[in-house]
């Protein structure tokens, strides 16, 4: 699919955010969805995942009591308190890896609180990934970057990888210290939706290829640029179901 023929798909997506009605219609939608997982905490560790990256060196990846007071019993907490280098990434996260992918649609949620320098100094910051092949080769991030000054959400890889074309369908900043609630819809069509705190504020195409829209992988957590040397990061109540079946893997 050539660029053109993304721009035009973009400009194509629906000017008028969603309403409450038409998101808890999709909740109530994939809440029936043949694929469900959940990552709660309450086990105490990361029993749910598959496997977790855990930057020793630089920071820690675990599973601990709530620390800000919420009431919510244990959340996966993702800490950086060292700088890994300019040519390094910290990666302080858990992954989810299914058996074999699954090809269509899917709704993705968590709860994320989070405390990061400035864009300036911390550089870019991912809050999740989704990937639809199995090598991590092609995906997309929900990033956090600043505009006039604020931070917010973007779309990156999007609508092929290393490039970050998205709509904006609200400025919303996105709160530090503060627990925030992002849903992530990708649609039969392969159209991506994001909301914050029920608010669509991202919509963007991708190029999922001729098998179509798939997740295969994902994960979330503290995914940064090697120079910053803070950031804290909770995660909680992350969920990810499908409508996709399996095919023979890519």
């Amino acid at each position: 699919m050539n660029w053109m023929i993304m721009a035009i798909l973009l400009m194509a997506l629906p000017s008028a955010a969603i309403g409450a009605d038409e998101l808890d219609r999709l909740r109530n939608h994939y809440s029936r969805a043949e694929f469900q997982w959940v990552a709660n905490h309450e086990s105490g560790d990361f029993s749910e995942y598959f496997w977790r990256h855990a930057d020793t060196s630089c920071g820690w990846l675990m599973v601990v009591p709530d620390p800000t007071g919420s009431g919510r019993g244990y959340v996966s907490e993702s800490q950086i308190f060292c700088s890994a280098g300019q040519k390094a990434v910290h990666r302080l996260y858990p992954t989810l890896n299914l058996e074999k992918c699954l090809y269509g649609s899917y709704y993705s949620s968590f709860d994320v609180w989070l405390s990061a320098p400035p864009a300036q100094e911390r550089g870019w910051v991912s809050l999740a990934t989704y990937t639809n092949v199995k090598n991590w080769q092609d995906l997309f991030g929900v990033n956090l970057d600043t505009e006039d000054g604020q931070p917010v959400l973007v779309l990156f890889h999007v609508p092929k990888f290393g490039q970050g074309r998205f709509k904006r369908s609200a400025r919303l900043a996105f709160p530090m210290k503060q627990w925030v609630r992002i849903e992530v819809v990708v649609s039969e069509q392969g159209a991506i939706s994001v909301f914050q705190d029920e608010k669509l504020v991202l919509q963007a195409v991708k190029d999922w290829g001729p098998a179509g829209p798939s997740i295969c992988e994902a994960h979330w957590g503290l995914y940064a640029e090697g120079k910053t040397d803070f950031g804290h990061l909770l995660n909680d109540d992350i969920t990810l179901r499908s409508n996709g079946h399996p095919k023979e893997s890519r």
